[in-house]
């Protein structure tokens, strides 16, 4: 059994919080700690890239400064009993009721917002085709395949906000693409 004493998150195999995208895609429990070292947030994944490229902390972390995702990996049969553990050793503010304090237990609510952007995979394939890079290294660069950058163009898919934002920033584009709660939250 893991003892969480013995884990040191500043020596854990890690990524700036804005390269999420370059998370592995193993099954893992991941900590979003500061540059002093401090822990404020921690959870598990099937899917440590997957889960980062949508997660619901996303907005609070990137508010702090030298946020990094610090990870490793761990089998999908422990990964509850594994979180639960490090969240009891290390306490981080973000994993208690509305990210203020810690008190054990916690359920998360997500609200879903959608828009409809006419003509987005057209401005994102031209946006694409501008830039001198192959495909393949533009998908990867936003942690995703080139047959999954092809559905975004061809808009056969959900596209979540979070992955558009991912697209704006490789390709260092804005495709104006908002919603009445980003006005409200910023």
């Amino acid at each position: 059994m893991l003892n969480p004493s013995e884990i040191n998150p500043a020596t854990l195999p890690s990524v700036a919080l804005e390269n999420r995208a370059r998370l592995p895609e193993d099954s893992g429990i991941y900590l979003a700690i500061d540059g002093k070292g401090v822990v404020h947030y921690i959870g598990r994944s099937v899917n440590l890239r997957r889960r980062w490229i949508n997660h619901h902390r996303y907005r609070q972390l990137k508010s702090k400064d030298g946020i990094k995702i610090s990870y490793f990996s761990c089998p999908k049969n422990l990964l509850s009993t594994t979180e639960r553990l490090l969240i009891g050793h290390f306490k981080p503010k973000l994993n208690g009721p509305g990210g203020e304090e810690f008190l054990g237990r916690t359920i998360t609510i997500l609200k879903e917002v959608s828009t409809y952007a006419p003509g987005l995979g057209d401005r994102i394939k031209a946006a694409r085709e501008r830039d001198e890079r192959p495909l393949h290294e533009i998908a990867s660069a936003a942690g995703m395949s080139s047959q999954n950058w092809y559905r975004i163009e061809k808009e056969r898919q959900t596209l979540p906000v979070e992955t558009l934002r991912l697209i704006e920033q490789v390709l260092e584009v804005d495709f104006g693409v908002s919603f009445e709660e980003d006005a409200a939250n910023d």
